[in-house]
Order: C-alpha cells, then structure tokens, then sequence
C-alpha cells in the first residue's frame, strides 16, 4: 500500500482508549481508507467510505 493522505486524527471522549486515526492509501488499482486505533486497524474500499459514514451515524442516532 501507498501512502496518499494527510491522516485526520480524533482524539476519543472520556476513555483511555487511543485516538482514531484515519488515513487514504492506494493499493493496487484502487484506493482504501484506513480506521486505525493504537495499531489494530480496518481497511476498506473507498468507494464505500460514504455507505460507512451513513451507518456510523445511524448506528448512534438509534
């Protein structure tokens, strides 16, 4: 994977947890987003990072 973005960092409320780290990487022929929090982190399609976005803001409306 190739490194595109400036990361965006979040820092979290309340909790010892680490901040979230948010970061844009070419890989392949396409593009994934990577969520990563003290090292453990998920990566997913671009093209999907607004269908994400829409069910983490459902998920804390319900």
């Amino acid at each position: 994977m190739t490194y595109i973005s400036t990361p965006e960092t979040i820092s979290t409320t309340g909790a010892d947890a680490p901040p979230l780290h948010f970061a844009k990487y070419k890989f392949g022929t396409g593009y994934r987003l990577v969520i990563n929090q003290g090292g453990n982190g998920i990566s997913f399609p671009i093209e999907d990072a607004e269908r994400v976005a829409a069910a983490i803001i459902n998920t804390i409306g319900a």
